[in-house]
């Protein structure tokens, strides 16, 4: 007669941005774009690829959300990758920039996917890793469009269109890159955090 589940008494969240859009539910947004930053603990399973230290189903994010029109956002984004890589820069982590699509969308994800290729809405930044010659992304900078400002009913002042995007740096990602390229003692380092 089939399974029977336990009504759910709590939800793990995903992402960070989306308790923003929650306590943002109905606002009116503008004319100067909003920007929030928070962070928590994620969760995931993405079982296809869990990969130890790699992909973690529990992991801290800091998330930099942003709102306002095309302009205002699309120029919010570039501002967060252009300031993390002089960061990075000035640490003397090796890192490249990459487009790329959240790997985590089912059913009609591979729509979401290719949209989100085309039009370029993510870009991750991915540090090596030099114990295994690989690249793992440590942040990513992303264009939602208006799909998570509709969601929500958040509306834009006066007669425009409302976007968002937000730049997300994966903490415990950054931990190992950080200890891969310059060992575990952080004395050491070329840098001092």
């Amino acid at each position: 007669a089939g399974r029977r589940y336990a009504e759910a008494r709590a939800v793990l969240g995903p992402a960070v941005c989306y308790n923003v859009f929650a306590t943002l539910e109905g606002a009116q947004v503008g004319p100067e774009p909003l920007i929030r930053t928070a962070r928590n603990r994620c969760h995931r399973y993405e079982s296809r690829n869990a990969e130890g230290l790699r992909r973690l189903q529990a992991f801290s994010m800091r998330e930099i959300v942003f709102l306002g029109d095309r302009e205002q956002v699309e120029a919010q984004r570039q501002s967060l990758m252009n300031a993390t890589q002089a960061l990075l820069e000035g640490w003397g982590l090796a890192f490249r920039v990459e487009t790329a699509c959240d790997p985590f969308f089912a059913g009609e994800a591979d729509k979401q996917r290719a949209f989100q290729s085309a039009f370029e809405l993510k870009y991750e930044l991915q540090a090596h890793l030099p114990y295994d010659d690989s690249w793992l992304a440590v942040a990513s900078f992303n264009i939602h469009m208006d799909k998570l400002t509709g969601a929500y009913s958040i509306q834009a002042a006066g007669d425009r269109k409302l976007f968002s995007g937000c730049a997300a740096y994966g903490l415990d990602r950054l931990a190992l890159a950080l200890t891969a390229q310059f060992g575990t003692d952080p004395e050491r380092w070329p840098f001092q955090l």
